[in-house]
């Protein structure tokens, strides 16, 4: 090949390299028509799409957890005479679970202002979940009278029925506003930090949030 032919072959790779690195290689470096400006700011956006799915992700969101104790007396006395005295005390002890079916929020329970950095989201106030009994910590205290012997025995029955009573006592007690306000609270606490792990995996900082039940 002649020193002609050479700088000819040369010319045309420099011009294939110049090429393909302005009209190949850069447009490599984002999606098919979409700037690179705009796919970086997709980046520090949310939507309530991204949201509401990332709710729905929990379904139940257990807010708090409470543990309660309530003392039951059986009485089989006989008459008033202290020496005919036979009463029973059976402390029971639960815990309890409040939580909120996050399956109910939709779209338009959460507003979101990208200009202002706001995120409203409104969803049902917290629900008594359950109420568990912990019968390994159930404990029994009997007085007796001189002239009275063994213990009050219940039926399977009446030990069922004793239970229930006991779970609806602690369910007035769960629904007294003292509770049911801390309760909110910290529902409040729980989905504000659920939105904003999601806001911090997203790059969306400095957001607003806010939450309202209804």
């Amino acid at each position: 090949m002649n020193k002609k032919s050479q700088n000819k072959f040369l010319l045309i790779i420099i011009g294939f390299i110049i090429f393909y690195t302005i009209l190949i290689k850069s447009d490599s470096t984002s999606l098919p028509g979409i700037s690179k400006e705009v796919n970086s700011i997709s980046k520090r956006t949310i939507t309530s799409e991204a949201i509401i799915n990332k709710i729905h992700e929990k379904e139940d969101l257990i807010t708090m957890e409470i543990e309660l104790s309530d003392k039951v007396m059986l009485n089989d006395s006989w008459g008033e005479f202290n020496i005919f005295r036979k009463i029973t005390y059976i402390n029971f002890y639960s815990k309890s679970i409040y939580s909120i079916d996050l399956s109910k929020v939709q779209k338009k329970n959460i507003s979101i202002d990208n200009k202002d950095k706001t995120i409203k989201i409104t969803v049902p106030k917290p629900n008594i979940k359950s109420i568990n009994i912990d019968e390994k910590k159930t404990s029994y205290e009997t007085k007796m009278g001189a002239l009275r012997f063994g213990e009050i025995k219940l039926t399977p029955a009446e030990n069922q029925i004793l239970i229930t009573k006991v779970k609806e006592r602690m369910y007035e007690k769960l629904n007294e506003p003292s509770i049911l306000n801390k309760a909110l609270y910290n529902t409040e606490k729980s989905l504000k930090n659920l939105v904003q792990l999601l806001l911090n995996n997203n790059n969306c900082c400095n957001y607003s949030i806010s939450v309202h039940f209804n």
